[in-house]
């Protein structure tokens, strides 16, 4: 009820201040409202992770899976073995 009350004020907050608002209904987290920049990084990011991630699978697609999954769990416990 609060969100719709002050929809218009929590607008402007986000677009001009940057503000980042979470909107619960019974405590728990339903949406976000950000700055639309924000969004739109995010968007960029997520496209270039993806692009990523495809490079990726077109460099392993002859590695077995199960070969390619031990190979990724060596790194991944390497890595964390040097934090």
């Amino acid at each position: 009820m609060k969100v719709r009350d002050k929809l218009g004020q929590l607008l402007d907050d986000v677009y001009y201040q940057g503000d980042e608002v979470v909107i619960e209904r019974a405590g728990k987290a339903m949406a976000i409202l950000i700055p639309v920049t924000r969004y739109q990084q995010y968007q960029r990011d997520r496209e270039e992770r993806f692009k990523i991630l495809e490079q990726i699978k077109a460099r392993t697609k002859r590695i077995p899976a199960k070969q390619l999954d031990a190979t990724i769990d060596e790194a991944v416990r390497a890595s964390r073995a040097r934090r």
